[in-house]
């Protein structure tokens, strides 16, 4: 069945996945840019930045915080030479980064950013086409589709 065209002569069907890849690129770019000014601006070490031990095995690829104490940290779980291991690895701090503690993060796949508009609204993208989401601060993540928004099954 032909599609209808828009007045920009693109089929509505196509418009929407384009949307929604334009805003996991936007949540990708807030995940590598947020964190560098939130964490220089709370630390007190050389230059603003100190070394945090953070208890996991995980390698860790980006941080965020939402204000001057909640934080979290997204990667992939560390696999030693020969050794199997999962993604999906999710840090969350309560306290400016003195402690850390590990989330469920729904998917086995590693992710790349995090970001958080506050301590309970966040998106973490995942190595292929979705995003993780919470509205719960981390307790919780639902995993979201780019292409189409949905929840994948």
């Amino acid at each position: 069945m032909p599609q209808s065209a828009t007045s920009t002569g693109k089929p509505a069907a196509r418009r929407r996945p384009c949307r929604l890849l334009g805003l996991a690129l936007v949540l990708l770019t807030l995940a590598l840019t947020l964190p560098v000014g939130t964490s220089a601006s709370i630390s007190s070490g050389h230059g603003g930045w100190f070394k945090q031990i953070s208890g996991a095995t995980a390698e860790l690829r980006a941080v965020a915080f939402s204000d001057a104490t909640h934080g979290w940290a997204v990667g992939g779980a560390y696999v030693p030479a020969g050794g199997a291991g999962s993604g999906g690895a999710i840090l969350a701090t309560t306290d400016g980064g003195a402690n850390w503690s590990t989330q469920t993060s729904a998917t086995i796949f590693d992710l790349l950013g995090v970001t958080f508009t506050d301590a309970e609204h966040g998106w973490a993208v995942v190595t292929y086409a979705a995003t993780l989401v919470t509205t719960n601060g981390g307790v919780t993540w639902s995993e979201e589709s780019i292409e189409t928004g949905a929840g994948r099954t």
